[in-house]
């Protein structure tokens, strides 16, 4: 969805914005420090770097964009506009370009509206669900065959979600209405200019229904569709196939059933009907 894709742009141009400059997440490091309820909950890094990170790292960048986002708006201030100056040190208040005032008030204004918010919200709490699975496909063999026993229970979590997809989307709209209301913004649709070619805009009454039926729903359904895709019948069995790699067969972690796989590849097969006798001789 390009909302969603302009959001996830945002917050990469953020993170590379602090992270090429010592000083500039210097400034981040301070303002989170002296704001923070729990300074070392940032493990003394606010923000992870979403365009370097595998995509099983992806939950733990948002959520240190999350805890960060009213530290990051502070120290766009401190940049673009000269403010708080009073708060933190010369070294990171003073002597900053033109050029560094001018992407951070451009950077400010790109994060500083309600449809930032809410979409960054929403797309942290849907996929969510797949940090667990995540993991275990970019990890040991063992763990692969685990993450694709999960399938059924995350796409299960996935359509629940879906049937109750506007009492849950009404908990994130009022968690971002919450975050809105720290930098002084108010719930508000995108503005019409002219004709819009590519912007979502099915027919809505209020801000909480636009995001609903522009942004959150088709979200979602485009994460059911893709994970039904990369996970289908076809691979499903095939990926059965993994329970003969040697350290899989002989753990007593995770059972070893391939008769789907074999029952795919039989013809390529020359006794299908002795495999599990075969799997008991390599198993001694």
């Amino acid at each position: 969805l390009p909302i969603v894709r302009n959001t996830l742009d945002k917050m990469k141009s953020i993170v590379l914005f602090f992270s090429k400059s010592p000083r500039r997440e210097s400034l981040l490091v301070e303002v989170a420090t002296k704001g923070a309820h729990d300074p070392l909950g940032l493990k003394k890094k606010p923000l992870i770097d979403l365009c370097r990170t595998r995509w099983a790292a992806r939950h733990d960048a948002y959520s240190h964009f999350y805890n960060a986002f009213i530290f990051i708006v502070k120290s766009l201030e401190v940049i673009g506009l000269g403010l708080h100056k009073e708060e933190y040190s010369n070294d990171v208040t003073t002597g900053w370009e033109g050029k560094y005032k001018a992407e951070a008030n451009g950077l400010l204004g790109g994060i500083e509206n309600f449809g930032f918010i809410i979409t960054f919200l929403t797309v942290y709490q849907f996929l969510s669900h797949l940090a667990g699975i995540t993991v275990k496909l970019q990890s040991s063999s063992l763990d692969i065959v685990q993450a694709f026993s999960m399938v059924d229970e995350v796409m299960t979590v996935y359509k629940a979600l879906r049937e109750t997809v506007e009492e849950d989307f009404g908990k994130i709209y009022e968690q971002a209405v919450r975050m809105a209301n720290e930098i002084d913004i108010e719930p508000a649709k995108p503005r019409a200019a002219g004709r819009q070619k590519h912007r979502a805009n099915a027919p809505s009454e209020t801000v909480k229904e636009y995001y609903l039926v522009n942004m959150a729903i088709p979200f979602l359904d485009h994460i059911i569709s893709e994970f039904g895709a990369r996970f289908a019948g076809l691979s499903m069995r095939a990926s059965k196939l993994f329970g003969l790699i040697p350290s899989i067969l002989c753990s007593e972690e995770v059972p070893v059933d391939i008769s789907e796989a074999v029952e795919m590849y039989k013809d390529d097969l020359p006794s299908p009907e002795l495999m599990d006798q075969e799997l008991k001789r390599w198993k001694v």
